[in-house]
């Protein structure tokens, strides 16, 4: 079907539209946010944006951009197992979240992340008081970072099952 602008949004509110057009060509990734420029539709989205250039004037004329559909980096990132209890979320190289599994739960404030923890991490991981396990991979290209979460209890289970099945393994041997 057609889809209708949404005349109430302006288009220059949005920051990455701003950070696009201070960019001048280079493509900028938006935090996750819900697109309203579809009249109609309010989808959780990443927003992929690019100010357009006059060759010529070098003035700038518009803006290409594309949306990611929110659902389907959710879809992406829940099927990664990190026990029972894990689970991964993404940063932006600024900190900002592009995706996190209890995302409404943090924006609220009703859950807390160690955000400032990982930018300051200086290797790829760290143990936290309470048993998290943080183990951060960063982008070279986008400078986004990948946080796997994981229970220090959830590893030693898999660590006593292991140990376990290859004792039975060596007892049948």
């Amino acid at each position: 079907g057609k889809y209708k602008v949404n005349k109430n949004v302006k288009l220059e509110e949005f920051d990455w539209v701003r950070k696009a057009y201070e960019k001048r060509g280079i493509t900028v990734i938006s935090s996750s946010h819900v697109q309203n420029l579809v009249d109609g539709k309010y989808e959780w989205v990443i927003t992929l944006g690019k100010a357009l250039q006059n060759k010529t004037t070098r003035e700038l004329e518009g803006i290409f951009f594309a949306d990611l559909n929110y659902s389907s980096i959710s879809e992406l990132c829940s099927g990664i197992s990190l026990g029972e209890k894990g689970y991964i979320y993404v940063l932006d190289s600024g900190g900002n979240l592009i995706y996190h599994p209890q995302q409404q739960l943090l924006y609220s404030g009703l859950k807390l992340e160690k955000i400032q923890e990982v930018l300051d991490c200086k290797g790829n991981s760290f143990v936290t008081d309470d048993g998290k396990l943080y183990s951060i991979s960063k982008s070279k290209e986008t400078g986004w970072m990948v946080v796997g979460v994981s229970y220090t209890e959830d590893l030693l289970k898999n660590r006593d099952k292991t140990t376990a099945l290859y004792l039975f393994s060596a007892m049948l041997i």
